[in-house]
C-alpha cells in the first residue's frame, strides 16, 4: 500500500534544535603553538607533589597486578619505586630526556637553567656524542651524565643478565639507563635496533613465594593466588635477599614519549636490549645518514649496555 505524505504536514514539523556548544574544559590545552608545548608534561599530571607521584606508581602496579595472571600462585607483591615526574622529549632526545629524569630521581639540577635538555645537547655535540640529540652508545651516555651532572657511572655489558645487581641499585635509591627497541604502545619488542630508544628504569615490582618472604613482615595465612595487595620492599642493614622468581619480577620505567609509568617484564626488557644490532636505514637519504654521530657503532654501542648512575 502507498503512503501519501501531505507536503504542507511537513512544512508544519517545528525545526530540530541546533545543538549547545560543548562546556569549555578548565584544563584544555592549546596546541596552537605548535610542539613546544610538548617538551614538559609537568602541567599534564600535576604539580610534582611527592605523594601524587607516588600513588602514581602504585595504582599503575595494582592495575597492572590486577590483569596479570599468576597461574595460581602464591605470591607477595613487594614495590619500590623512585618517583620522579614525567618529562615528554622533543625531537631525537630520548636518550638526553631519560638522562635528565635520571638526574632529577638524584635531586640534581647542574644550573637554575629552564633548557636542560637544550644545554645537555649543546655539551654532547662539543663532546662528539651527538649531532641533533640522538645518543648512540652507552658509553657516551654515561660520559656525558658525568660532564654535564657529575655523576659517576657504571656500563654493564650483560645487559639485564643480573637481575640481583639490578634490584639492589635500584632500591639504594639509584637510576638505571636502558636502550630498547620501543613498539608502538612504546613497550619493549624484538626489532633489531630498528627502534632504539632510551628509558630509565625508576624502581621493581616482584612477586615473591612463600619461601622468600623474609623481607619483611607480611602475614600469610589465608592469602591465596587472588591476593594482589603490594607491600614496601624493606631490606635490613646488610640483608641479602635470596634469589627471586624472575618469572613474576617487573620495571618500572619512564621515557620521553608517555606521561605515563610503564610496567614491564624483566625478561622482555632484557630481550629487546640484547636485540640492537643495526640502525634502521630504510627510507633515510645518505646526507640524513651522516648527521647521525655512531661512535662505536649500533651493536658495540648499546646491545646488551646498560648504564648504572650513583652519586
Amino acid at each position: 500500500m502507498e503512503v501519501k505524505i501531505d507536503k504542507k504536514e511537513i512544512h508544519n514539523i517545528p525545526a530540530v534544535p541546533t545543538a549547545p556548544p560543548p562546556p569549555t574544559l578548565r584544563n584544555e590545552i592549546s596546541l596552537s603553538h605548535g610542539k613546544n608545548l610538548m617538551k614538559s608534561a609537568a602541567s599534564l599530571i600535576g604539580n610534582g607533589d611527592d605523594k601524587i607521584m607516588k600513588e602514581c606508581a602504585l595504582n599503575v602496579c595494582q592495575n597492572f597486578l590486577h590483569r596479570y595472571e599468576t597461574d595460581g600462585c602464591n605470591l607477595s607483591w613487594f614495590y619500590h619505586n623512585n618517583d620522579v615526574q614525567a618529562f615528554l622529549q622533543d625531537g631525537p632526545t630520548c636518550g638526553l630526556v631519560a638522562l635528565k629524569l635520571a638526574a632529577d630521581i638524584l635531586k640534581i639540577s647542574p644550573s637554575k637553567s629552564t633548557k636542560e635538555i637544550e644545554d645537555l645537547v649543546k655539551v654532547a655535540q662539543e663532546n662528539g656524542f651527538t649531532c641533533h640529540g640522538e645518543m648512540f652508545s652507552a658509553w657516551d651516555m654515561g660520559s656525558l651524565a658525568k660532564k654535564y651532572y657529575k655523576l659517576k657511572f657504571d656500563v654493564v655489558s650483560n645487559g639485564l643478565e643480573d637481575y640481583m645487581q639490578l634490584i639492589k641499585h635500584l632500591y639504594r635509591g639509584y637510576p638505571v639507563l636502558v636502550p630498547y627497541d620501543a613498539d608502538r604502545n612504546h613497550e619493549p619488542c624484538l626489532k633489531r635496533g630498528h627502534k632504539a630508544h632510551w628509558a630509565v628504569i625508576t624502581g621493581f615490582l616482584i612477586g615473591l613465594k612463600d619461601e622468600n618472604i623474609s623481607l619483611t613482615d607480611v602475614p600469610t595465612d589465608g592469602r591465596d593466588g587472588t591476593d594482589t595487595s603490594i607491600h614496601p620492599f624493606h631490606l635490613a642493614e646488610g640483608q641479602i635477599p635470596g634469589l627471586f622468581e624472575t618469572k613474576h619480577l617487573f620495571l618500572l620505567a619512564r621515557q620521553g614519549k608517555s606521561r605515563h609509568y610503564a610496567v614491564w617484564h624483566w625478561v622482555n626488557l632484557n630481550n629487546s636490549n640484547k636485540n640492537l644490532f643495526e640502525f634502521d636505514q630504510a627510507g633515510i637519504s645518505d646526507s640524513e645518514k651522516t648527521k647521525c654521530i655512531f661512535t662505536e657503532g649500533v651493536q658495540p654501542g648499546l646491545c646488551s649496555k646498560v648504564v648504572l648512575l650513583f652519586p
